[in-house]
C-alpha cells in the first residue's frame, strides 16, 4: 500500500505540502493551507507515494488542476467543494483514484487609498 502525500501548487509557485500518510488507499488529510489565488489562478495538487518518491522519477500518482475562476468567485469570497480524477500529468499510462479538495476564499479586501 502506498504511503500518499499531496503537493499542492499555485500558478507554478506558492508550494505546500502535506503529510505522508501510512499504507492507505483511502488517505484523508484534513489539513489546512493559506495561499494568494487571483480570478486566473490554477491550482495543482500532485499526490505521490512517499515510499517510491526517493526513487528518482518513481511515487507519482496522480494530478488534478483546479481553475478558481471555475468554482469561487475571488472578489466575492464563498467555498467550494472540488472533486476530481486522478490524471496522469504527461503520458496516457492509466491512474486510479479521485481527490476532493475544500476551498474557503476570504473576500478582497478593499485598497487604501
Amino acid at each position: 500500500l502506498p504511503d500518499p502525500f499531496v503537493v499542492l501548487t499555485v500558478d507554478g509557485a506558492q508550494t505546500q505540502t502535506t503529510k505522508a500518510l501510512k499504507r492507505t488507499l483511502s488517505p484523508y488529510w484534513n489539513e489546512t493551507f493559506k495561499v494568494q489565488v487571483k480570478p486566473t489562478s490554477v491550482i495543482t495538487a500532485q499526490v505521490f507515494d512517499q515510499r517510491k518518491f526517493k526513487k528518482r522519477g518513481q511515487g507519482f500518482l496522480g494530478v488534478i488542476n483546479v481553475q478558481v475562476s471555475q468554482h469561487l468567485n475571488v472578489q466575492t469570497g464563498g467555498d467550494a467543494m472540488v472533486t476530481q480524477d486522478l490524471k496522469n500529468s504527461n503520458n496516457s499510462d492509466p491512474v486510479q483514484g479521485r481527490l476532493a479538495l475544500q476551498f474557503t476564499v476570504a473576500a478582497e479586501e478593499p485598497a487604501q487609498a
